[in-house]
Formats: structure tokens, sequence, C-alpha cells
């Protein structure tokens, strides 16, 4: 903080180092709330889509389970401060698929693991069972990195820590 008194001469001023670091601190985290609940509701409302999405494209809303666990946490203070922003994150149930769509997925064998087979519904709507199946993979279908990479949000974000904190 300053403090000024004022002499013949115009203005003294004497700054209290620990109190402008904490002032300073103290907006940092405070700032980076407020960025972190920004791209959150931004994030869930680029999974508002239609389904299926196209490759390279954000997860269309089936069931909305995706959209609800989608949180913020802050972790640590001042100028330590930490938004993590994603999936299953700040005491949301993470469904577990989230990381596959945001980065896509190689071809893999998937195997049943809690039943003797795998069960789905197969071209003709006949069930069709197996113990395990070669899935093709998927390609990428972000929501959380595109968020951050909008010109638009970059510059509220800018904005956000702009504000002034003293």
């Amino acid at each position: 903080m300053s403090t000024g008194t004022r002499n013949g001469k115009g203005k003294n001023w004497e700054w209290r180092g620990a109190d402008l670091t904490k002032k300073i601190a103290r907006g940092f985290h405070q700032n980076m709330k407020r960025a972190a609940i920004f791209l959150n509701g931004d994030i869930v409302l680029s999974l508002q889509g239609s389904s299926p999405s196209e490759a390279g494209e954000p997860p269309g809303l089936v069931t909305g389970t995706l959209s609800r666990s989608i949180g913020y946490q802050i972790i640590g203070k001042g100028l330590k401060t930490i938004a993590r922003i994603g999936s299953g994150i700040g005491g949301k149930d993470d469904p577990g698929y989230g990381i596959h769509l945001e980065f896509g997925t190689m071809p893999h064998i998937i195997i049943a693991q809690d039943s003797a087979a795998l069960a789905f519904p197969g071209k003709n709507g006949e069930m069709v069972f197996r113990e395990s199946v070669v899935h093709p993979g998927i390609a990428e279908r972000p929501f959380l990195r595109p968020s951050l990479k909008k010109p638009r949000n970059r510059q509220k974000i800018m904005r956000i820590f702009g504000r002034k904190i003293l």
C-alpha cells in the first residue's frame, strides 16, 4: 500500500511492500477464479451441439452426462494459484470418457470384464454378444482445449487479469 503526505513541495509516498504484495496476490487469486468460472461455462456451452459430432468438433449432447461432469478447482493461494478445469474436477463425477473424446483413441481391443460377453445392437437391430471386439478408435472431439484457444475467450481472460487489483 502507499500513503501520501503533503508537504510544501508536493506528495511524498511511502510504499509498504508486504501489504502491496498481499493485495496483488489476493487479486491474482480472485481473477484466476473468475477466469476458471468463465472457461467452465464456455466449455459446457460448447457441448450443446447435435450428436453424433464430426471429428474435430466438440462432442454433441446425448444424455448431458459429460456437460454435467465439467467443473473447476482452484488450488493454492496468491501468486501460486492454479485453476484446473475439466471432466470430474471440483467434486463432479467423472464419466471416464472425457479424455478419450478430447484426445481421441487408437484402435484397441475391448474385452468383457464384468460379464461373460459384451452386448450391443447389430446392423439389423438384433443383439450381438461377443467376448471381445476390436474398436476402430475415434478421432479427437476436443472440448477443453478449443475453449482456451478461442480469440474472444483469450481476450476475455486478458481483461479479467487486467482488472485493477490495487
